[in-house]
């Protein structure tokens, strides 16, 4: 065998390991992210799981990934098949990790709905409105037609693992940002609004890209310098004579009856006071909000003036739906109040 026949067989031989390498699963970023996309389409959710980072497949279940699939289905998933395509662009790798760029062109669901809402208009905001019956529409509209199309750009990360690339979501740090974000609802519902804004703080530690999160913070400090002035003044105000009682339409409802006086230099048309039900040992078992402190307890009646300084109002909050172990003794606290402008 010359030379010549040698170099052009071995170099076919490596031309075909080459190619064979490039088609096993994970060996090239490129072609696992075409195959999990595929998969995604053509709905078949094992597939699709399977090339899903081991990080993420570790934090999140097949049967938690499949139901969250489930749950997005509707009636356009059999008319979508075949409706969406893509191309990859540009990837760009760096040791472990790579960044995949591309490009999917799907049916225009913003001008669907638009032509469909205009049509339909008159009841899309009744009581009547029936989601499922536009989505029957659209599909019954599209039946055999193709869809007005648009094309979006978008990124994916991979990450090489022991069994070679995989798509990577970080669902860890995704279900971290939502319970941070949750928490920071909740501290906010509770005006704990320096809690709430180190909270969102740590979501921007975690998501630097998350654009609502600053305006929120921003809002939040805000809050914090109106909630600081009123917690100074909260000073000036004083709870007395607050007894466990009989109240309501007819008399046997338990209530909390008490006097605010307000012995600061401002007018106020808002005090808001939070009731917190003991046990026996002192603990608070429940707790119930009452914010119309100001406002009328009866019909016409002219209770409902603004407290101005030095001046004491009555006032009366139910409890409805109290626990076994409440043993009728509470601590009541002013928790926010508003100035007359």
């Amino acid at each position: 065998m010359n030379v010549t026949l040698k170099v052009r067989l071995l170099c076919l031989s490596l031309l075909l390991v080459h190619l064979i390498g490039c088609n096993k699963t994970g060996t090239n970023p490129s072609h696992v992210l075409s195959n999990y996309l595929n998969a995604t389409i053509n709905q078949e959710w094992e597939i699709a799981y399977e090339l899903i980072s081991e990080k993420d497949r570790n934090v999140k279940s097949f049967d938690q990934y499949y139901a969250e699939q489930n749950a997005n289905e509707n009636v356009f998933s059999v008319l979508l098949v075949g409706q969406i395509s893509f191309e990859i662009n540009e990837v760009n790798i760096s040791g472990d990790k790579a960044v995949a760029m591309y490009e999917i062109t799907m049916p225009d669901f913003s001008s669907i709905f638009m032509e469909i809402l205009g049509s339909a208009f008159s009841t899309a905001f009744s009581d009547d409105f029936d989601a499922k019956k536009m989505e029957k529409q659209i599909a019954e509209k599209y039946k055999g037609k193709k869809f007005p199309m648009t094309t979006i750009n978008q990124s994916s990360e991979l990450i090489l693992e022991k069994n070679g690339w995989r798509v990577f979501f970080d669902w860890e740090k995704e279900i971290k940002i939502e319970n941070a974000m949750s928490e920071a609802k909740k501290l906010e519902e509770q005006k704990k609004f320096h809690e709430a804004k180190a909270k969102y703080e740590s979501v921007l530690e975690l998501d630097s890209k998350m654009v609502e999160v600053p305006i929120k913070i921003n809002e939040l400090e805000k809050q914090i310098l109106s909630f600081d002035e009123k917690k100074a003044y909260m000073d000036n105000l004083e709870l007395r004579n607050v007894k466990i009682g009989k109240g309501g339409t007819f008399g046997y409802t338990d209530v909390v009856l008490g006097e605010i006086k307000n012995q600061g230099d401002k007018i106020l048309i808002k005090v808001e006071i939070t009731i917190y039900g003991l046990d026996s040992g002192g603990k608070a078992v429940f707790e119930t909000i009452d914010n119309n402190i100001l406002v009328p307890k009866y019909l016409y009646s002219s209770d409902a003036s603004p407290l101005k300084p030095n001046y004491t109002r009555k006032f009366e909050s139910r409890l409805d739906d109290t626990p076994s172990d409440w043993v009728m003794k509470v601590n009541v606290k002013i928790t926010d109040i508003e100035f007359q402008e």
